[in-house]
C-alpha cells in the first residue's frame, strides 16, 4: 500500500476524521442555495493533498484511485475545484489546529 510520509492512507484518514469531528464545522453556512459538498470529505481531501505535497488535480486522481478506502470512512471524492475552493474558505487557525490534531494522533498511535 502506498504510504504518505510513511503513514498508510487508512491511518491518515482515521486520524483526519477524528480531528475533523472534534472541531466545529468551519464550512457551515445558513441561507438559501445549493448544499455544499460534504465538509468532512473536503477537509480530508485537503489534508491528503498537504501530506502528498501534490497539486489539486493529482490529489483528486489519487483519491479517485482510493475510493474504496475513502468509503470506509464515509468520505467522497471531491473534484480538484472543490478541493481548491475549500482551501480558500478555511481560516488559517483552523488548518493549524487540524494539522496539529492529526499529527498528535499519528505520533501517539491512538488506535490508528
Amino acid at each position: 500500500m502506498f504510504q504518505i510520509e510513511g503513514v498508510p492512507l487508512k491511518a491518515l484518514l482515521k486520524a483526519a476524521c477524528r480531528a475533523i469531528d472534534s472541531l466545529p464545522n468551519p464550512l457551515e453556512r445558513a441561507g438559501a442555495g445549493r448544499p455544499r459538498f460534504d465538509y468532512r470529505s473536503r477537509i480530508a481531501a485537503l489534508l491528503v493533498k498537504a501530506w502528498l505535497k501534490r497539486g489539486y488535480r493529482d490529489t483528486e486522481v489519487y483519491l479517485d484511485d482510493n475510493k474504496e478506502t475513502l468509503a470506509q470512512f464515509h468520505l467522497k471524492v471531491p473534484d480538484h475545484n472543490t478541493i481548491w475552493r475549500t482551501m480558500t474558505f478555511l481560516p488559517e487557525d483552523y488548518l493549524k489546529r487540524l494539522n496539529h490534531e492529526v499529527a498528535v494522533t499519528l505520533k501517539k498511535g491512538n488506535d490508528v
